[in-house]
């Protein structure tokens, strides 16, 4: 789990076994990025779904294929950050700021995928900090980066 933007970080393929154990560390949400079927080994949606019900993790589903990102992925993964902000505060004042881990094979369509919805969102990061956040956590926007540019201009902010 690599910290990518305040109270989000993203990671690589979890499994079903990681869940409880993120929940332990204080996560408490999870974005599963990686379409079902990309690779035999791989968990399904589901069983994850199910593993982190079970670990009381809120899970969303918002699979992403790997190239260009569709624009109803992204409107999808922003609308899941929305519901996961507007979720109560369980256990404590601090449960709010409690990291969100998004998660693909490589960490890498995840953090393309923030990025644009980052872009997009009204007071949202500068290209430049988005650049930074995403090389900070080891991965490139580079692919992305004029749409990241022209998402950041459309809002204008």
């Amino acid at each position: 789990m690599k910290p990518l933007a305040p109270g989000i970080a993203v990671a690589s393929q979890l499994l079903p076994g990681d869940l409880s154990e993120l929940r332990a560390r204080g996560v408490r949400a999870v974005i599963d990025l990686r379409p079902d079927g990309e690779a035999p080994d791989q968990p399904s949606a589901s069983t994850m779904a199910d593993a982190a019900r079970a670990a009381r993790l809120s899970f969303f589903y918002t699979p992403t294929p790997h190239g260009v990102v569709p624009p109803d992925v992204v409107h999808d993964f922003s609308t899941a950050l929305v519901q996961i902000r507007a979720q109560p505060a369980a256990a404590s004042p601090d449960a709010a700021q409690a990291p969100i881990v998004l998660f693909c094979r490589s960490g890498a369509r995840a953090v393309r995928v923030w990025a644009l919805a980052e872009a997009s969102r009204a007071g949202g990061m500068s290209l430049d900090e988005i650049e930074r956040a995403a090389t900070g956590a080891g991965f490139s926007i580079a692919d992305e980066r004029d749409e990241v540019a022209r998402r950041i201009a459309a809002r204008g902010t």
